[in-house]
């Protein structure tokens, strides 16, 4: 097209050119309306404009829980400014508040994003571009990602374990992945490989009770959600149920007497075929009531104590029981409770004692006399205290000193029972200034006990004074005072 521009400036900017086309300029001046020559023409063209309106028709579908497909039409002729290379597509995860926007540059008129988040609403926009630049972008449609199965129910808890009831609560998964249409909760008793399956409708209350178990079991508990696409993953969780009735008291509790002596015996009692649990073990407690020298405290030989008023217990898993490490010659009560246990340990239940049964252990060797010490020692005695072994383990007889010096014959001397609790004996006629090996035993029927040992040495003597060569001084004499009714006599010995 022809133009004329008039104008006073040496600048002129021509306008509404038609784009990519080449123009022809000439310029010439104009002096009192008289035209002045053209100059030679100036040849220029005009460029591409990016696109000036977006795609249209853009259409977002869901192709699965990961991926969109994307459809749009052409910008209409008159906005695309020239050649169309390609698209932009910008699109965000809306859902997401960490989410950034995303672009992606294609060829064509329809795309799949890929790698999104499942059931997610995404915002896409999409904008043509030619050589010149990029031109704007559509407005946003939102589509939701495709469905997926969901992770697992979040918070599985145990609100309540009865008899035959166990009530579970949960929370929904952290990663819905579609609208939840289900809930599926698996049960069966701990270390089966088979389970009862229960389909729940309600999604919303979030909570359920499991009827119909059995008393004192462990159960394995499973829940899953579900969406249209299909099953997530599992929440475990254990539980056991409480036992209906404590089991019963033990019955026909027996001692053989063959299988008495003073430091063991062996319990027989019924056993229970079923004691509404899984597992059924039984508990003999015992306690010493009465020894040799009359009732026992604290004194008798400890362990495993149970109870808090000193008895002993010992565990056993079938209808016989051996009790050892027991006191000779000592009376004791006997009672056996069953327990009953879930599969895992993690309850059990005692029962009712069975009624008590007294048997006295055979009559057995000490153990050690006690605290044996020395009270006093001269040059040729040696004063001996000690106490009564613990546990005597039956009447203590008697008791015998042994004593001796290295290499010496072994002295023995019997001690009367005039004080069964402290005793004490003066060994004397001993060797001035000698090491004396001593053990003091005590016996009762069955025989001699364990030693109690000790090492002590007589007083030495006064050392004489040497007596010189050539000196006066005659033979040593000894000089020995005692009062004799009432009269102090003084003895005057002179040794040859």
């Amino acid at each position: 097209n022809d133009g004329n521009v008039t104008t006073s400036e040496t600048i002129v900017v021509l306008d509404s050119l038609e784009e990519d086309v080449t123009y022809t300029i000439n310029v010439r001046a104009v002096y009192d309306n008289v035209l002045g020559q053209v100059s030679e023409a100036v040849a220029a063209r005009t460029l591409i404009a990016a696109p000036s309106g977006p795609p249209t028709g853009v259409n977002v579908m869901a192709r699965d829980p990961a991926s969109l497909r994307i459809t749009y039409g052409a910008v209409v002729m008159e906005s695309r400014n020239g050649q169309i290379r390609g698209y932009d597509i910008r699109y965000i995860n809306v859902d997401a508040s960490d989410s950034q926007v995303i672009m992606k540059r294609v060829g064509g008129r329809q795309v799949t994003l890929s790698g999104l988040v499942a059931f997610s609403n995404y915002s896409v926009e999409v904008a043509a571009y030619n050589d010149n630049g990029t031109g704007p972008f559509s407005q946003a449609v939102y589509s939701l990602s495709g469905q997926d199965t969901p992770s697992a129910p979040s918070s599985l808890t145990v609100d309540s374990a009865l008899s035959r009831n166990i009530t579970l609560s949960w929370m929904t998964p952290n990663m819905a992945n579609g609208i939840i249409t289900q809930y599926e909760i698996q049960y069966g008793r701990s270390g089966d490989m088979s389970f009862n399956s229960i389909i729940i409708n309600d999604t919303i209350t979030l909570t359920y009770t499991i009827e119909g178990l059995t008393p004192f079991v462990t159960y394995t508990l499973k829940l899953r959600a579900y969406t249209r696409v299909g099953a997530g993953n599992f929440s475990n969780v254990t539980a056991a149920t409480f036992p209906e009735n404590a089991p019963d008291a033990v019955e026909d509790v027996t001692i053989p007497t063959e299988d008495v002596s003073s430091s063991m015996l062996t319990v027989n009692w019924m056993a229970f075929d079923d004691q509404n649990g899984l597992n059924t073990s039984y508990v003999v407690f015992y306690q010493p009531v009465e020894g040799p020298y009359g009732p026992i405290g604290s004194s008798a030989r400890r362990k495993r104590i149970l109870t808090q008023n000193g008895e002993f217990a010992e565990s056993f898993t079938g209808p016989t029981g051996t009790l050892t490490n027991l006191n000779g010659s000592v009376t004791y009560m006997i009672q056996v409770a069953a327990i009953v246990s879930t599969l895992d340990g993690s309850m059990e239940l005692l029962g009712d004692r069975s009624t008590p049964v007294m048997l006295t252990t055979s009559v057995g060797t000490p153990s050690i006399p006690i605290n044996l010490s020395f009270t006093n020692r001269t040059q040729s005695s040696i004063l001996l205290v000690w106490q009564r072994p613990d546990p005597p383990n039956g009447l203590i007889l008697g008791y015998t000193v042994l004593y001796s010096v290295t290499g010496s014959t072994v002295m023995e001397q019997n001690v009367s029972m005039e004080d069964d609790v402290m005793l004490s004996v003066n060994i004397m006629g001993l060797v001035t200034g000698a090491d004396y090996q001593i053990r003091v035993v005590a016996y009762t029927s069955a025989g001699v006990g364990e030693p109690a040992e000790l090492s002590v040495s007589t007083l030495p003597g006064a050392t004489p004074a040497p007596v010189e060569e050539g000196s006066d001084d005659g033979p040593p004499i000894a000089i020995v005072a005692a009062v004799v009714g009432g009269v102090l006599a003084i003895i005057v010995l002179t040794v040859i």
